[in-house]
């Protein structure tokens, strides 16, 4: 009898270990399933300009372009962006906000809304969203054609 008892104590404890450990285990490999998810889930970055191409026409009813490359990180996103020239301080345009959306290769296009007589010596560009923004000035040459800067 005594041999039975200590038998049926030992299987008792091997059930109580046994469904410890699988409680334990399960409840372990959720906590750290959990850990590895948030940590999954970053923000995307602060939008950063790192690199403007402006164009400008050679005739009266030309309107400057710029194409500026934000990173492939914000493909999709939706971004307000703004160009504003000027040429001896004065200003050539409205600088008027745009929304549009980032291309897939990280790129975002905006033409002027008007055109300008003068070519631009300058040009502010500032691209926002979700509560980050970046601004840069480019200095430009006063001619036609594309001129870049990369920050």
């Amino acid at each position: 009898m005594r041999r039975d008892a200590l038998i049926l104590i030992g299987v008792i404890l091997t059930i109580i270990i046994v469904i410890s450990g699988l409680y334990f285990y399960f409840n372990y490999t959720n906590i750290t399933s959990n850990r590895v998810e948030n940590s999954n889930t970053s923000l995307t970055p602060d939008i950063e300009i790192q690199r403007i191409d402006i164009t400008t026409g050679s005739s009266l009813s030309s309107k400057s372009s710029a194409n500026i490359f934000v990173g492939t990180n914000h493909a999709g996103e939706t971004v307000s962006v703004s160009t504003h020239y000027y040429r001896n301080g004065n200003s050539l345009n409205d600088g008027e906000t745009i929304n549009t959306t980032v291309s897939q290769e990280g790129y975002i296009s905006i033409t002027a809304s008007s055109a300008s007589k003068y070519y631009p010596d300058k040009c502010i560009v500032s691209v926002a969203n979700n509560g980050s923004n970046d601004t840069k000035t480019v200095k430009l040459s006063i001619h036609s054609g594309t001129q870049s800067a990369s920050f």
